[in-house]
């Protein structure tokens, strides 16, 4: 008479904070099924992942460990995931390569908006800004003295 051994299911559970959250995560790493949520403190977590093991193992035994690096690792693929949903933003034209001359004492309308569409709140990058706003700033001053 054969006997055939069949193993139990491996499921693990983890949690990791997000921010003022907790997110937790439980898999069977045999069947290949997932259950995550997110929850407000830590020990909420740890609960509902462990029920969520539980569910997992759906009555059988199981062999279910903590592994909170598996939480972590689920979090970031699931936000890789959102930031590529998302619509790319228009890119812009780079900042023109105004001089310091006196001819830009009549873009100081021009610069400013540059300045404006740099602004880091905006979409820019602080070295955009930085150098628009010196831009401005030069041909500002360019202008006071003449």
């Amino acid at each position: 008479m054969a006997t055939t051994t069949e193993y139990p299911d491996t499921i693990t559970w983890g949690r990791c904070r997000t921010g003022r959250r907790f997110f937790w995560t439980a898999r069977n790493l045999t069947a290949d099924t997932e259950l995550y949520d997110w929850a407000d403190t830590r020990d909420q977590a740890e609960r509902q992942a462990h029920v969520a093991a539980l569910k997992l193992a759906d009555g059988k035994y199981a062999h279910i460990r903590v592994d909170h690096d598996s939480a972590t690792i689920k979090l970031r693929t699931l936000t890789a995931a959102k930031r590529k949903a998302r619509p790319s933003r228009p890119k812009r034209d780079k900042i023109p390569n105004f001089g310091y001359t006196r001819a830009d004492q009549d873009n100081l309308k021009a610069l400013k908006k540059i300045m404006a569409a740099c602004h880091p709140d905006r979409g820019g990058s602080d070295a955009e800004f930085i150098r628009a706003r010196e831009r401005y700033v030069r041909a500002r001053d360019l202008a006071k003295t003449k």
